[in-house]
């Protein structure tokens, strides 16, 4: 009697097995034939693509006058291949120096402690974004400056 159970046992294994197969390949062999008749409105993306984002950041003037203004101007661009979400840049400014206003405005741009804030949104491939900081050079600022934004 055990021997009859395990046969049993054995041929629905086996069955549906054979089952299993037959529904996957008549499953591929319809997905061929879909891809076959509309190649035009498919695309797979495997690997999403990362960005590639360079910064620059210059001066108006070289030179700046105690109590006299100066504008920072920073340029992100994206390099590609992929878009850039959610793109942030820190510019720390020197001593002596203070915050009068920036391009994009607040809420965009917003100076706290010393580091100003810029929130630059998203860049497609090739696509760069700006922002233009003010600042007014106080009396005690040094004679000479190191800039950097991140």
């Amino acid at each position: 009697m055990p021997v009859l159970i395990w046969f049993r046992q054995r041929g629905f294994v086996f069955w549906f097995s054979v089952s299993l197969v037959l529904l996957t390949i008549a499953t591929l062999i319809g997905m061929l034939v879909f891809i076959g008749e509309s190649q035009d409105n498919i695309s797979f993306t495997f690997l999403k693509a990362k960005p590639d984002l360079s910064i620059s950041m210059t001066a108006s003037s070289q030179t700046a006058e105690r109590d006299g203004s100066l504008l920072y101007t920073i340029v992100v661009t994206n390099e590609g291949p992929g878009e850039a979400k959610r793109i942030v840049v820190d510019t720390t400014l020197p001593d002596g120096v203070v915050f009068t206003s920036a391009q994009p405005p607040d809420p965009a741009c917003y100076e706290a402690e010393g580091v100003v804030n810029c929130r630059l949104g998203a860049l497609e491939t090739t696509e760069s974004v700006q922002a233009i900081i003010s600042v007014r050079v106080g009396e005690s600022a040094p004679r000479s400056r190191q800039d950097s934004a991140v």
